[in-house]
């Protein structure tokens, strides 16, 4: 199997071979981890992708249409993936970054606290307001 080319071990794979699988992820993984890694710049994100990426190689063998090598299939793939995976790392970088810039006015400038101590993030109302 080890000489089986690419397509057929993906026509095999959208059978369910799981062999097949497993010759193809023997062949590519470097080169897929390498690529993404490159993207990423981080091995423990560029190791969950590249999971990723084979499970969809996994779920999608049966729509390879032979459009392109299976290589640069499974690499656009990765670039794919890689790129989200990117937007979300900053969209959470940017979330917490407004976080922190965002002041409290209320409860922290006045140095009041709560019941146990800690500090209120709401103001003091008076007894018999609301009833």
């Amino acid at each position: 199997m080890q000489s089986t080319s690419d397509e057929v071990l993906i026509g095999r794979i959208a059978n369910g071979d799981r062999l097949a699988m497993q010759v193809l992820y023997a062949r590519y993984h470097v080169r897929v981890f390498r690529f993404v890694v490159r993207l990423v710049r981080d091995e423990a994100t560029a190791e969950d992708l590249i999971s990723e990426v084979f499970l969809d190689v996994w779920r999608q063998a049966g729509r390879f249409e032979g459009r392109s090598t299976v290589s640069t299939w499974m690499l656009a793939i990765a670039r794919f993936k890689a790129i989200s995976a990117l937007r979300r790392r900053l969209n959470e970088e940017l979330d917490e970054e407004t976080i922190g810039a965002i002041e409290d006015p209320i409860g922290r400038s006045r140095g009041r606290t709560g019941e146990e101590g800690q500090e209120c993030n709401h103001p003091k109302v008076p007894n018999g307001t609301f009833g």
